[in-house]
């Protein structure tokens, strides 16, 4: 006997509605009444009056807008499971529903019928596990980012995940998204082979019984999933892909702590918008402030909100150069946590691969660390000499932020200790400024005056650019998307039917929309690159070119491609736009590649302190008097028959590089290959014999 769903809809667009209804009439095994509503005040009238299994919520509606509308769904019958239906552009919106109560939510024009009954039938689930329970607590996932390498984020997320399992009794998770140079794995003693990107890999079909054969289980309350060993002959997934996997864990831990890394970059940037809340890890020193600061402004550029930043400053000496507030008032935020510097202890997690022991100076902060997250009652602990995390700072109610509000600044013994604190303070606030005299100091307050107003309009100008980019790629979407599902529904009902030139033409107006969503995506990328670029920070090119040639592995083997480079520097910069600089540039050689087997020589020399970055290949090259011509966006020299591509590749590529204060150009001539040429200045550039150094360090 098939399964039967009542499901109401409420969904203002006559499209969507169409695509949805056709998808449904797929399912076979599964009997779907489908009841349509346009209003979400008709919706509420009839949940009152009838029985629903599930209800179909789109969040953009005449009568009501956003999250609002889960909430009133919610009131009017808090036993129906929510579904929201979003736009490609609104996952972030789906993800909140998901904290105020929705079960589950969909991307429009991405899922078949299939699909849906899955969903559905995943949310009744939840609901009747979860969601209907009085009192039930809130599924959190919590993100622990580094300021800068070796500022103790790892051991502070794993010491926060063990602990809040061992504290609440509540199923927890502890997810190494630090791709790179992810240790959680090896401090937890962790015994799965397998790591967050066989998870990814396996989002489509992951259930319950494959979820455990890839993470690691400590007890009934306690897994780690694992970063790779290597990244060699993998492919990097989309940070989207990684967002799915914590909405898969939101579903199935009561907790979910996840290691960010160190620093921002598109994958932790992304993530951070899925996050209940995010702890921004310091330490006490001017290069993990400056660095932390940095990591401030550009999270609120990028309207992040200021209420989710949570700062914690670890490793905090018995006598430390700087205050408390000395710390909040250059970094302009309240320091809400400080944890001690105990060298011993941590000296004996990392060379025994374990956590602090319990009764340990360490452990017993992040016991206290924990049960602030957790909202409940610090456990009582002997005084210790450490004064700072002597006295309990303020509880919060469960539910509200866990953070504990910074501790009673100890006493000073006498004017000198209050006079070297207070110019410790200053000398740190004059260097995160600038130099005397630079632009971080005006020689009167006029100049100040100015340099902060055009810095307040420079920050507004890229917020509304990354707004315009945002929602001028979901109103481009919405109709390309619609477009798209209607030729396909057409070809589906006139199958058979149909001569040659008809079938033709279907082809022909999918793939002009697939030319319009690549447009779209391209210009949102290019806008995104001054708008959510992260912080400058010694990059290595040569293990950004190997992350390149690995994504690129498909169409190298199957071009039959060579990809060789000299050494590459260490240089200051965006480490995943230099990725995508020479993805975009070695990515363009494969494309415009002649009858021979490609080959690209990469190489670096130095330049006046920065360096000169060639990118050699043997292509069909071009005339030079369009050299210009093909940095500017969505300008092409051939068809999309000719070459594939959308005219934003390059053009990316300019914008990251003038981003960095360089530039780029080309030398070329028809028939003989290309050499792309770009500039990155001095800006704290390392010279390849540092390389060692920095692959150590990480």
């Amino acid at each position: 006997m098939s399964d039967q769903i009542r499901a109401l809809l409420v969904e203002d667009n006559e499209g969507d509605l169409k695509l949805l209804l056709a998808a449904t009439s797929e399912v076979k095994d599964t009997q779907i009444e489908i009841c349509h509503v346009s209003r979400l005040s008709d919706a509420v009238s009839r949940l009152t009056r009838e029985k629903f299994d599930v209800l179909l919520l789109d969040l953009g509606l005449p009568d009501a807008n956003g999250l609002a509308s889960v909430m009133r769904a919610r009131e009017a019958a808090p036993s129906v499971p929510i579904v929201v239906l979003t736009g490609l552009d609104d996952e972030t919106t789906g993800i909140g529903a998901l904290r105020i109560g929705a079960q589950d939510y969909l991307v429009k024009g991405c899922f078949s019928g299939a699909q849906l009954v899955h969903a559905i039938r995943y949310a009744r689930a939840r609901n009747e596990g979860l969601a209907v329970k009085p009192g039930a607590a809130p599924h959190e996932l919590i993100g622990f980012l580094g300021a800068k390498g070796g500022c103790g984020v790892t051991t502070l997320a794993c010491h926060a995940g063990a602990e809040l399992g061992r504290l609440t009794g509540g199923k927890t998770l502890i997810a190494d998204f630090d791709l790179v140079a992810g240790v959680a794995g090896f401090l937890m003693k962790a015994t799965s082979q397998f790591s967050v990107l066989d998870a990814v890999d396996m989002l489509e079909s992951l259930d319950a019984s494959s979820w455990r054969t890839l993470v690691s289980n400590f007890g009934a309350n306690l897994d780690i999933l694992s970063a790779p060993v290597t990244l060699v002959g993998r492919v990097l997934p989309r940070p989207e892909r990684l967002a799915q996997l914590l909405k898969f864990a939101r579903s199935n831990y009561r907790w979910t702590v996840v290691d960010l890394g160190r620093g921002l970059s598109d994958f932790s940037m992304c993530l951070l918008d899925h996050l209940d809340r995010s702890f921004i890890v310091t330490t006490p020193d001017v290069p993990a402030l400056a660095r932390t600061r940095q990591v401030v402004e550009s999270l609120l550029v990028s309207s992040y909100p200021r209420e989710r930043i949570h700062l914690v400053v670890n490793r905090l000496t018995q006598q430390p150069q700087l205050t408390v507030k000395d710390m909040e008032k250059v970094l302009e935020l309240p320091v809400e946590s400080i944890l001690p510097d105990e060298p011993n202890d941590l000296a004996t997690c990392h060379l025994q691969g374990k956590l602090a022991p319990a009764n340990s100076v360490l452990g017993e902060a992040f016991t206290r660390f924990a049960a602030r997250l957790a909202g409940i009652e610090e456990p009582k602990t002997k005084p210790r000499r450490f004064s700072r995390l002597g006295k309990r700072a303020e509880r919060p109610s469960a539910g509200k932020s866990a953070t504990a509000h910074p501790p009673a600044e100890p006493a000073a013994s006498d004017s000198g200790c209050e006079q070297r604190e207070a110019g410790a303070g200053e000398q740190l606030h004059a260097l995160l400024q600038g130099p005397p005299g630079g632009l971080g100091s005006g020689h009167n307050g006029h100049n100040g005056s100015a340099l902060r107003q055009l810095s307040h309009e420079l920050n507004g100008a890229r917020a509304e650019l990354q707004q315009f980019a945002q929602l001028a790629s979901h109103d481009l979407r919405e109709p390309a998307r619609l477009i798209a599902g209607y030729v396909q529904l057409l070809a589906q009902h006139s199958k058979g039917r149909l001569d040659a030139e008809g079938a033709d033409l279907m082809a022909s107006a999918l793939e002009a929309v697939d030319q319009m969503q690549g447009r779209i995506d391209g210009l949102t990328e290019y806008a995104r690159v001054t708008t959510s670029g992260a912080e400058f920070q010694p990059t290595s090119c040569e293990n950004e070119l190997a992350a390149v040639i690995s994504g690129l592995r498909q169409s190298i083997e199957a071009s039959g491609a060579v990809i060789t480079h000299e050494s590459l520097p260490v240089i200051q910069a965006d480490a995943a736009q230099i990725r995508k600089v020479l993805h975009n540039l070695i990515s363009n050689a494969l494309t415009y590649r002649s009858g021979d087997p490609p080959r690209v020589h990469v190489r670096a020399e130095p330049d006046g302190g920065g360096w000169v970055f060639a990118v050699r290949d043997n292509g069909i090259g071009l005339d030079p008097q369009h050299a210009d011509r093909i940095f500017q966006l969505f300008q092409r020299l051939h068809t999309c028959t000719e070459c594939p591509g959308t005219g934003v590749g390059l053009a990316v590529a300019k914008r990251i590089v003038d981003r960095h204060g360089g530039r780029i150009w080309v030398e070329s001539e028809p028939g003989k290959g290309a050499t792309f040429r770009f500039t990155i200045p001095a800006q704290g550039a390392a010279s390849p014999g540092q390389l060692s150094g920095l692959k150590g360090a990480q």
